[in-house]
């Protein structure tokens, strides 16, 4: 045979080979244990399974659920674990920006809904970035604290129901002091700013509104908490972080997820959107008070009594002014109910930390008070 006759056969098998993967996909995007013993099946992978071999396929293969995707990588048995490696280790992360890395790296997959599982994937990415581009960031750590930074932005600004955005210099200064205590350069910070703003980073599925975004933000930070419920203090989402590192990151982000879920907690009809927005801000007193942040936790104490005045008095019963009605508001009303238990939960539990908190959870007695409803 001459060469045009190995060439055709190449090109037919190239093609065989092509829709092999997609079928494999197919069957991966069902359900990756059926879809992975698929491709063993077929001889494209290899058996026993190689990480570098799934890792390989989850960059090649066409037609992949990027949902499926980020679930797998997110997985925290020692084969996902290797497959998570072998995947990021395929990237090259060379002279990229932070924020153009995090693209480049969430191209191919979509990130998970569970905090743990995002915090592994995060801590991957982080140690790959820094080992290829060591400055300015002074460490793994750094980089793991500003990808989370970065995120957090580019939830802020692209979302339609975040009313108050964070400025460049609010992002800026929450970033000081991350580079293993030391500040990054603010040009730096600015530069990254600037990028995320002109471009959002699309890192979930379907992710439209903060009514549907803020139940994965909510996961995260009901998995930090359970963290710091079985004393292991240090980790903020996932293993392998200081504790100093998970306090860093806290005070990273704390303020504009407060903000976020607040809006929620005002806006929603959900009842499972708001059951879950009120346990994430009472976790996040519960870290508070774990790292001795008096002045945050009482800057959450101040925000979950405002959504509860918000509703309250702009409702058009209290307008109405028939005391049973106002009663109704204050006392009754589910949505009410529950900001005011976590209020009063947050100031029960944590009274050594409150300082001007006092004054919300006083006056919100006083209202029950004048109401006769104590």
């Amino acid at each position: 045979a001459g060469p045009g006759a190995v060439n055709a056969e190449q090109l037919r098998m190239q093609k065989l080979r092509k829709k092999r993967l997609a079928l494999g996909a197919e069957q991966f995007n069902r359900s990756a244990k059926k879809g992975l013993e698929f491709l063993q099946g077929i001889g494209l992978l290899p058996d026993p399974l190689d990480a570098a071999a799934v890792a390989g396929f989850f960059h090649t293969a066409p037609g992949l659920d990027k949902t499926a995707v980020g679930a797998y990588l997110g997985e925290p048995d020692a084969f996902s674990l290797e497959v998570l490696s072998a995947y990021v280790a395929g990237i090259d992360f060379t002279r990229l920006k932070l924020d153009d890395a995090l693209r480049t790296f969430l191209a191919g997959f979509r990130l998970p809904g569970e905090s743990q599982k995002i915090g592994r994937i995060i801590e991957h990415f982080a140690a790959r970035y820094h080992a290829q581009n060591p400055h300015p960031l002074a460490s793994p750590d750094a980089a793991y604290i500003l990808s989370y930074a970065i995120i957090m932005l580019n939830t802020d600004l692209h979302n339609h129901q975040v009313r108050k955005k964070m400025t460049k210099d609010d992002f800026v200064k929450m970033n000081r002091g991350i580079n293993d205590r030391a500040d990054l350069p603010p040009e730096y910070l600015a530069e990254l700013f600037d990028s995320i703003a002109a471009k959002e980073i699309k890192m979930m599925e379907d992710i439209n509104d903060l009514a549907s975004a803020e139940p994965r933000w909510g996961e995260l930070l009901n998995g930090m908490h359970t963290k710091y419920s079985q004393g292991v203090g240090g980790a903020f989402v996932g293993g392998g972080v200081s504790e100093q590192t998970g306090r860093d990151m806290f005070l990273v982000v704390w303020d504009r997820i407060i903000s976020a879920l607040s809006v929620v907690f005002e806006t929603t009809e959900d009842d499972k959107v708001l059951r879950k927005t009120v346990e994430g801000l009472h976790n996040f007193a519960k870290v508070c008070a774990f790292h001795r942040l008096h002045d945050e936790f009482n800057k959450l104490v101040a925000a979950v009594f405002k959504s509860l005045l918000t509703f309250a008095d702009g409702s058009d019963l209290t307008r109405a002014a028939p005391e049973e009605d106002s009663l109704w508001i204050y006392v009754r009303h589910p949505k009410v109910q529950l900001a005011a238990q976590t209020l009063l939960a947050m100031a029960r539990e944590n009274a050594g930390s409150l300082r001007d908190g006092w004054q919300c959870v006083l006056d919100y007695v006083a209202r029950l008070h004048r109401l006769r409803a104590l």
